[in-house]
């Protein structure tokens, strides 16, 4: 375990102030543990949220729990990728910087619905979607070097067998909503990866910890688990299997690298 965590828990001492991070899926669960957890080490905290009226009910509790008013509420829908487009262009106009990307988001085994563009809604949203942020943000994220960005995967990736549906992603032929997350779950490892061997850098606990532990700030694409680092799935250290994911996700989501 790292030499910031005490008793299980993070350093209350290590400070953010002075940076900017922004969390995905803020409004609940460990997105919102974590954005109480940042505004009280003096982080200014932007909470990226699809539904604006949780998201403000969201906000108030920060505010209220970590005692800071450096907090703002912004929308994203990350299963539109006009949307994503949107925020990150008015997140670049209000924001001089980015020092922490939280992407932490996800739908959880939902039915066979798809996003706005297509594509089956958890593959689009925890994987497509988080891909576009992070390249729409990555020229803002290397300015405020060093930076971090924390992808959030789950123990799930390891039922995902393997090997992915290269020929059919979107699983169209024989759905079946478990398998569709675990496989969104193996590609939020595989982005990481991939993300790691591209940039020239170097439970709610371990997601804070990846965000604000010193000496984690020249580790890059590891996977942690209760804040230590894990041996992945055999498919998630493939890469072969993270350069293809990255190439047909440029294509579908239309990123000009």
């Amino acid at each position: 375990m790292g030499k910031s965590v005490i008793g299980g828990r993070i350093d209350p001492n290590i400070k953010m102030t002075g940076k900017t991070v922004l969390v995905t899926g803020a409004n609940s669960g460990l997105g919102l543990e974590s954005c109480i957890d940042l505004a009280r080490r003096g982080a200014r905290v932007v909470m990226a949220c699809r539904n604006m009226d949780k998201g403000n009910q969201a906000r108030q509790r920060v505010l209220r729990e970590s005692g800071s008013d450096n907090v703002e509420l912004m929308m994203l829908d990350l299963s539109s990728f006009a949307s994503i487009r949107t925020f990150a262009e008015q997140f670049k106009e209000k924001e001089p910087r980015l020092d922490v990307l939280m992407n932490n988001a996800g739908v959880l085994m939902c039915p066979q619905w798809t996003t706005a563009d297509g594509f089956e809604m958890q593959f689009g949203t925890n994987h497509l979607g988080h891909f576009l942020l992070t390249n729409l943000l990555l020229e803002l994220l290397k300015s405020c070097a060093p930076s971090r960005v924390v992808i959030v995967s789950s123990k799930a990736h390891y039922n995902a067998g393997n090997d992915l549906n290269w020929e059919d992603l979107n699983l169209t032929k024989n759905y079946s909503s478990a398998h569709a997350y675990f496989q969104s779950k193996l590609m939020n490892v595989l982005f990481s990866r991939e993300l790691s061997k591209r940039l020239e850098e170097k439970g709610a606990q371990t997601q804070i910890y990846c965000a604000v532990a010193p000496e984690l700030e020249m580790e890059t694409g590891k996977y942690y688990t209760d804040c230590k680092v894990k041996t992945e799935s055999r498919a998630a250290r493939n890469d072969d299997f993270a350069k293809r994911l990255w190439d047909i996700s440029v294509q579908y989501v239309g990123w000009n690298e």
